[in-house]
C-alpha cells in the first residue's frame, strides 16, 4: 500500500548564517545544517546536551472524595516524577505565571457581581470559520455517516459556543483579576495499593511495609534507565529508603548494591504489558472515566464563563529526577494531602470539601488580585506549586498579550537604551561599567539574568551569576561563554563583541580566581531597578521576548517565494527561521533515540515511490531511472510480506490470518494498479514525485531539528501575530504551524497580513 505522508508533523529549521542585530553581528554556526542561503561564518556555536454562562454551585453534602479510582501505574511515573521540576521547565518562562502573585490572606472587599454580557461568536485567525452545515450522506440503512473530520469540526463549533471573547472588549487588565470564582478543587492521586512482590537483600527476602514497598517500587521503575547510573540518584534514594526502615531492618540493609529490586521491576513490566493488551471496551471505559473527571474538576466558573483549568491534579509521590546534574536527584517527593493545600475561591461560593477524611484544607482564601486556584509547597526544593487556569483562559491570554505588547513597545526606545549602556562602558564607576556590559550581553546574546543558587541546587547560571571560569577571552575581541544555563542545558558560544565591551570584560577577569563572580559589583536587583527606569515594565525577559520576536520577523521578511513555492517548503522556511530564534535563546533538546530508525523509514518510503515511478516508466516502455525491474519486484514482494505480517498482528478478533492476508494482498495490488494511457501514467508519476518531495522535506526537518526545541519559543517568546500574518500572506493554514493548543492559547492573535512586530 502506498505510504501516507504525515503533513501535520512539525517541520523544521536550521540555518548557517549571521544574525544581525542593531548593535552588532552575532555569528552562529551549527553542525550539519543546510541553509536556504549559505553564508560564510568565522565563529562557532556548539549546542549539546463556556458553554454555560451561569454560575455553578455545588452542595458540599452531596460531594464524594476526589480520588482517582484507578491505581496509578508506577511504570508511568517517569513522566510524573518530572512534574515537580516544572518550576524550572521551559513552560515556566511564560509571563502569565507572574512572580508577583504571592499567596495572600483572604480579601475582605466584596466582589461586584459578574457581568453576564457575552458577544456573539466571531471567527478569528486561530479559530477557523465554520462552514455552513452540509447534509450528511446516508447509507443503505438510512443511517447518517459521520467522518472523523466532521466530528472534530462539530466539537470545535460546540466548544466555541459561549466562549469568553474577552479580546474583543476593552477592559482594565491591571485591575482585579476576577469578580466571581468557583471550582471543585484539585484531584488527588489515589492511595497506594501494595502489590506484595518480594524484595531481596543479599539474596534473602525482606518483608516491607506498604510505605517501604511504595518507595522501593519507585526505584524499581528506573532500573533500566540512565537515572540509576547516576551516583547522586542512587545515594539520595538509598538515604530516603533507609529513612523508612525500622531499627532492625537498618542493621541488615546497609548497602544498595545488595538490594534486589528485580522482582518488583518484572512485576511493573508485566503490569505495563497487561495495560497495553486491554480490550477496546476497557480502554473506552477508562477514557469515559477520565472525561467525566475532566468535566467535573477540569473547569472553573469565572465571571459567568466556564474556563478550562490547566492542571487540576496534584502530582503523585515519586522520586525527584531533576534536570541535568541536579544534586537532589533521587530524593523522595512526598505525598501531598489537602492539609498541605491552600484554596482560592470567590467569596460566598461553596468551598469544595476535602476529599480525604481527616485532612482539611490548609487554608481557604478569597483573593481576586491573583489568578491561582490552589497552591502547596513541594518537599524537594520547598518551591510553591500552583494550580492555574489553562493557557486558553482570559486571565492567561491577557497576560500573554500584555507581555508581547511590552516587548513591542521596547522597539520605540531600544536605540536610546543601547546608547545608554554603550556609553557606560567608559564610565568612571566600575559598577556602572559592569551593569552596561551585563545589559549588552543580555541584549546581544539573549542571556537570562541569572539568580544566586544555594549549595543544594543545580549549578546553573545566568548573566549576573557568571563566574570567571565561564568565560574565555580570545583574540580579535572574541569571547567564549561556556556554562550550564536553565534546566542544566549547556550554553557554549564563541562570538565577536564590541571592542569597548571586550575591554571591560578584561577588567572584570583581571586578578580574579576562576570561582569568583565575573560581575562582582552587580546584583540582579540593581539590574532590574535600572531596567525599570529605562521603560515601564522592562525586564531582562522582555529583552529575550523582543529579540526573539524581532529576529523571527526579520528572517521571515527575507523569504523568496520563487525558492519556497509550495506550502511544505514555506513551512520549512518558517521553521528554519524559528530555529534561529531557538539557537539565539539556547532552546535545546536531546536528539531522539530513534532518529536513525525514523529517517530510515522515510528513506524506505522514498525508495518505494521511486520504484512505483519506475514501474510506470516500464509500462511506458521507458528505461527505469533508479532500479532494474527484477530488483523492484523483489522489494515489492518483501513489502507485501511485511504488510501482511503487520496487519495480522493487529487484526480484529473475528478475522482469520488467511482473510487478513487475502484482503491485504488485494489492497496492495490495487495500490499498484497503473492506468492505461500515457497522460494518466504521467499524472501518476507526477503524483509520486510530489510525495517524494514532501518526504524529503520531512526528512530534512527531522534531521535539522534533532537538537533544537522549537516549542519553547512558540509558547513563550514569539509574538503569535507574526506567525498569523506570515500564514495569511503566503496562504499557509495556521494549523500547519500552530497546534490546536497554541491556537487556543492565542485567540487574540487575529491580524491581517500587513502586521509587523
Amino acid at each position: 500500500m502506498i505510504p501516507d505522508i504525515d503533513e501535520d508533523e512539525d517541520t523544521p529549521p536550521i540555518v548557517n548564517k549571521k544574525i544581525k542585530t542593531e548593535n552588532g553581528v552575532l555569528d552562529k554556526v551549527s553542525p550539519n545544517i543546510t541553509s536556504p542561503k549559505t553564508r560564510t561564518t568565522t565563529t562557532t556555536t556548539t549546542i549539546t546536551t463556556n458553554k454555560s454562562t451561569s454560575s455553578v454551585k455545588t452542595t458540599p453534602t452531596t460531594r464524594k472524595p476526589v480520588l482517582i479510582k484507578k491505581e496509578i501505574d508506577s511504570s508511568s511515573s517517569d513522566s510524573s516524577s518530572d512534574s515537580s521540576d516544572s518550576s524550572s521547565s521551559d513552560s515556566s518562562d511564560s509571563d502569565s505565571s507572574s512572580e508577583d502573585e504571592k499567596p495572600k490572606k483572604a480579601v475582605t472587599k466584596k466582589p461586584s457581581p459578574a457581568s453576564s454580557k457575552k458577544n456573539s461568536p466571531k471567527p478569528t485567525a486561530t479559530t477557523p470559520k465554520k462552514a455552513a452545515a452540509k447534509k450528511k450522506p446516508e447509507d443503505s440503512k438510512g443511517k447518517k455517516k459521520t467522518t472523523r473530520k466532521r466530528k472534530i469540526e462539530e466539537t470545535e463549533e460546540e466548544d466555541d459556543n459561549g466562549k469568553n471573547r474577552w479580546w474583543e472588549e476593552e477592559g482594565d487588565e491591571d485591575g482585579p483579576k476576577w469578580q466571581t470564582l468557583s471550582h471543585n478543587g484539585p484531584v488527588f492521586p489515589p492511595a497506594y495499593i501494595p502489590h506484595g512482590t518480594k524484595f531481596l537483600y543479599d539474596g534473602k527476602v525482606v518483608k516491607l511495609t506498604p510505605e517501604q514497598e511504595e518507595v522501593a517500587t519507585f526505584y524499581a521503575n528506573y532500573l533500566e534507565t540512565d537515572h540509576v547510573k547516576k551516583e547522586a540518584f542512587r545515594d539520595n534514594f538509598f538515604a530516603e529508603f533507609r529513612g523508612l526502615l525500622t531499627t532492625e531492618q537498618k542493621k541488615t540493609i546497609k548497602n544498595l548494591a545488595k538490594c534486589d529490586f528485580s522482582h518488583i521491576h518484572t512485576f511493573l513490566q508485566e503490569r505495563k504489558e497487561t495495560r497495553k493488551s486491554r480490550s477496546k471496551n476497557e480502554k473506552d471505559a477508562e477514557a469515559a472515566e477520565k472525561k467525566k473527571l475532566q468535566e467535573k474538576y477540569g473547569f472553573a466558573m469565572i465571571d459567568g464563563f466556564k474556563e478550562k483549568i490547566g492542571n487540576f491534579t496534584i502530582e503523585p509521590p515519586g522520586l525527584f529526577l531533576g534536570r541535568g546534574a541536579h544534586p537532589k536527584t533521587g530524593m523522595l517527593k512526598q505525598r501531598i494531602y489537602p492539609s498541605d493545600v491552600t484554596i482560592n475561591i470567590g467569596k460566598g461560593e461553596n468551598v469544595p470539601p476535602s476529599p480525604i477524611p481527616g485532612h482539611e484544607w490548609k487554608d481557604v482564601v478569597h483573593d481576586n488580585t491573583v489568578t491561582w486556584l490552589a497552591f502547596w509547597k513541594e518537599s524537594i526544593n520547598g518551591g510553591t506549586k500552583y494550580i492555574w487556569l489553562a493557557p486558553s483562559s482570559k486571565i492567561k491570554g491577557q497576560a500573554d498579550r500584555k507581555k508581547f505588547e511590552v516587548a513591542r513597545k521596547l522597539k520605540d526606545c531600544i536605540e536610546s537604551i543601547r546608547k545608554g549602556y554603550i556609553k557606560s562602558f567608559t564610565n568612571d564607576s566600575e559598577e556602572k561599567r559592569q551593569l552596561g556590559v551585563a545589559l549588552y550581553l543580555i541584549d546581544f546574546l539573549a542571556l537570562r539574568v541569572g539568580n544566586e543558587k544555594g549549595e543544594d541546587q543545580a549549578d546553573t547560571v545566568g548573566c549576573c551569576s557568571l563566574r570567571v571560569e565561564h568565560i574565555k577571552l580570545g583574540k580579535d575581541n572574541t569571547i567564549t561563554l561556556d556554562f550550564l544555563g536553565k534546566d542544566s542545558m549547556r550554553y557554549f558560544n564563541t562570538v565577536k563583541i564590541r571592542p569597548d565591551a571586550y575591554k571591560v570584560l578584561q577588567e572584570c577577569v583581571k586578578g580574579k580566581k576562576p570561582s569568583e563572580l565575573l560581575f562582582d559589583d552587580l546584583s540582579v536587583a540593581q539590574l532590574n531597578t535600572h531596567l525599570k527606569k529605562q521603560m515601564d515594565g522592562l525586564s531582562a525577559k522582555v529583552f529575550r521576548t523582543y529579540n526573539a520576536s524581532i529576529t523571527l520577523q526579520k528572517e521571515l521578511n527575507k523569504m523568496d517565494e520563487s525558492e519556497y513555492s509550495t506550502i511544505e517548503e514555506k513551512i520549512l522556511y518558517y521553521n528554519r527561521c524559528n530555529r534561529e530564534v531557538a539557537i539565539l535563546c539556547n532552546h535545546q533538546k536531546a536528539p531522539p533515540k530513534n532518529l536513525s530508525e525514523t529517517l530510515g523509514k522515510i528513506d524506505d518510503k522514498i525508495l518505494e515511490y521511486n520504484d512505483l515511478i519506475d514501474l510506470c516508466r516500464i509500462k511506458l516502455k521507458l528505461k527505469p531511472k533508479t532500479s532494474d525491474k527484477d530488483d523492484i519486484e523483489e522489494r515489492e514482494k518483501e513489502r507485501l510480506k511485511k504488510l501482511i505480517e503487520a496487519n495480522i498482528a493487529k487484526k480484529e478478533e473475528n478475522k482469520t490470518d488467511k482473510e487478513v492476508s487475502f484482503d491485504t494482498k488485494a489492497t496492495f495490488e490495487r495500490s499498484r494498479n497503473i492506468p492505461d494511457g500515457e497522460q494518466k501514467i504521467n499524472d501518476k508519476i507526477d503524483k509520486y514525485e510530489k510525495q517524494i518531495k514532501k518526504l524529503e522535506i520531512q526528512k530534512t526537518t527531522k534531521d535539522e531539528l534533532k537538537t533544537v526545541a522549537l516549542g519553547t519559543s512558540k509558547i513563550n517568546y514569539l509574538d503569535p501575530r507574526i506567525t498569523v500574518s506570515f500564514c495569511k500572506k503566503w496562504g499557509i493554514p495556521v494549523e500547519k504551524i500552530f497546534s490546536k493548543a497554541l491556537r487556543d492559547k492565542f485567540p487574540w492573535s487575529d491580524v491581517d497580513k500587513s502586521y509587523k512586530f
